[in-house]
């Protein structure tokens, strides 16, 4: 093994063990604090033709606790940001997050639970602009069992509640009847060990989306997910899945899908200090737009990050998202392309101390139509610590 490898080896064992910068007995506790997108956004509202300016900055204290003894890992996490914008005092707010999960080591039988609740005024994703307040709360349950050696099974339940306020409208659609219901799923899974840092999973899942002011976009959907899972232990590491989703409407004017799905998310160590990773993501996701109902999000991005040595790294990422509407309002079959470049160069003034300087260079352009392309060109800083 490198002296690359052992040393990320080490890490991940150190982390295993609880690097936590206060130990009290079994409690772990590692706070961090984060002063964020510190700059100018040239484009507040992402405009295609009259942009606003603002200065803007993010403060975000954070901690994490976690509680080890005879078999029981207890975590929970707590993010609060400090969102301001000197000028546009409409898009000020604080984003809460808090999240708590127990696993539970009972020999052949591993189960969990996990809760969590976010409110937040970030956009919920690349179609929406609007900062609109949302809240979601997440609930799961479950377990893994140890068949043999090298095979286990699993099984989950789990559930999304989402709620827009009420006075929330984005380009004349009412966010909260776009969005506001829940999400039941159940995933089933048979995994084996295929090498010491390799395992292949073969996922079941069934959901079903429910919403409360617009049923007519309620929709079952079932996936098989193929996974091959690359251990932090290795020079490869992180997921790649690929599948099949069958997407079933209630609504019968509404298409069915039935295709190809996939989430891969994974990374490589080139000789020690360069670090490649590759993210791609074909599936569903329901739109704000009611005639539209959902889009065929294909999003790839990649990076590669560089440790110079001395504590300076640097950074360059892509990504590029193609949002593909069977109809909107406005048209037929028509696409959006949401494309991004982020160059950053970070210094780590101490262990637990970085600053860093990062430019994003972001762009949509739209077939639907004109006023939905806008440009952003941001250069921000960011320090941390902890973490």
């Amino acid at each position: 093994m490198t002296p690359g490898a052992l040393l990320l080896a080490a890490a991940v064992i150190a982390q295993d063990q609880d690097t936590s910068l206060v130990k009290l007995g079994p409690v772990g506790i590692q706070p961090a604090l984060l002063l964020q997108n510190v700059g100018r956004d040239p484009n507040v509202f992402n405009s295609a033709t009259n942009p606003q300016s603002d200065f803007t900055m993010t403060i975000t204290p954070k901690v994490d606790v976690t509680f080890r003894a005879r078999g029981v890992k207890t975590t929970f996490n707590q993010t609060v940001d400090y969102v301001y914008f000197e000028k546009f005092a409409s898009e000020r707010g604080v984003n809460q997050s808090y999240a708590l999960r127990a696993e539970f080591d009972l020999g052949i039988l591993q189960p969990f639970a996990s809760a969590s609740t976010v409110s937040t005024k970030n956009r919920i994703n690349n179609e929406v602009d609007e900062r609109a307040r949302y809240h979601t709360n997440d609930y799961s349950v479950g377990t893994r069992i140890r068949v043999f050696t090298r095979t286990k099974l699993s099984v989950k339940a789990r559930q999304t509640d989402t709620s827009f306020d009420s006075n929330e409208f984005f380009r004349g659609e009412s966010l909260a009847a776009a969005f506001n219901g829940e999400l039941r799923g159940l995933d089933s899974s048979v995994g084996v060990a295929l090498t010491p840092l390799t395992s292949f999973d073969l996922v079941f899942t069934n959901e079903q989306q429910r919403f409360d002011l617009a049923p007519e976009r309620n929709a079952d959907s079932f996936r098989v997910m193929p996974t091959l899972t690359f251990s932090p232990l290795g020079l490869l590491n992180g997921t790649a899945a690929f599948g099949y989703r069958k997407f079933t409407p209630k609504n019968p004017t509404v298409p069915p899908f039935d295709g190809f799905v996939a989430k891969v998310s994974a990374g490589v160590t080139v000789k020690d200090r360069n670090r490649l990773t590759t993210t791609y993501t074909r599936d569903l996701t329901y739109s704000y737009d009611q005639a539209a109902v959902y889009y065929l999000t294909n999003s790839v991005g990649g990076s590669w990050a560089l440790t110079m040595g001395r504590g300076f790294d640097i950074q360059l990422g892509a990504s590029r998202n193609r949002m593909h509407y069977h109809q909107t309002a406005s048209t037929g079959p028509a696409d959006d392309t949401y494309t991004s470049y982020e160059p950053s160069f970070g210094y780590r003034i101490r262990p637990r101390l970085r600053a860093s300087l990062i430019g994003i260079f972001a762009q949509r352009r739209s077939q639907v139509s004109a006023d939905r392309a806008f440009d952003s060109n941001r250069i921000y800083g960011t320090v941390a610590w902890g973490g």
